[in-house]
């Protein structure tokens, strides 16, 4: 047994010997042997963490400025817009996504032009469907002033072109039809 521990562990002969003699600096010779200085350790750990702290509250500190910049932008801009007569609602839509487009890191002339466009742009789609209601509301008039006139060239009245033309029902099949199935129920329960 000893001839196989001799022959197999020769490489770490020294540093089993350096451990059975207890004397420290034969063991601090050896790296991975040497007896961990917790105290020093400790320290160089410290360190580290003292640093990360400082980013870390630097990095709020830095994000609290950003924040309280970007709200006096938003007021100011805010304000401004107000000022222009445009809707509320909208100005705090459009200045929001402005600076969630552009970022942050803007001028104030520059959130203020983007914000106005975005406001235009909403105000001539507005128009645009208002424009496009009052189309339908006239060519649905037209139509049906076209089928007044077409009844009186006729010479049939209006009441009864619109009745041919299927546009309106004639209110008695609907009260037939309910009689007829009152009727049907009546016998039934009979």
């Amino acid at each position: 047994m000893k001839q196989v521990a001799n022959d197999s562990l020769r490489l770490v002969k020294p540093m089993l010997d350096a451990m059975r003699s207890g004397i420290p600096t034969e063991i601090a010779k050896y790296e991975d042997i040497r007896p961990i200085d917790m105290d020093e350790e400790i320290e160089k750990y410290k360190a580290s963490f003292d640093f990360q702290d400082k980013i870390r509250i630097q990095k709020k500190i830095q994000q609290q400025k950003r924040q309280k910049k970007e709200q006096s932008l938003l007021e100011e801009v805010t304000l401004q817009l107000l000022a222009m007569d445009f809707d509320p609602k909208q100005v705090e839509s459009a200045v929001k996504k402005v600076f969630k487009i552009l970022g942050e890191d803007i001028e104030k002339s520059t959130v203020l032009k983007e914000a106005v466009k975005l406001l235009i742009v909403k105000d001539d789609k507005k128009a645009e469907i208002k424009t496009k209601k009052k189309k339908i509301d006239t060519i649905n008039k037209n139509y049906l002033g076209r089928l007044m006139q077409e009844a009186r060239q006729k010479k049939k009245s209006v009441y009864e072109y619109f009745l041919d033309k299927g546009i309106i029902k004639p209110p008695l099949d609907e009260i037939w039809e309910e009689d007829e199935n009152a009727t049907l129920v009546s016998h039934t329960v009979s």
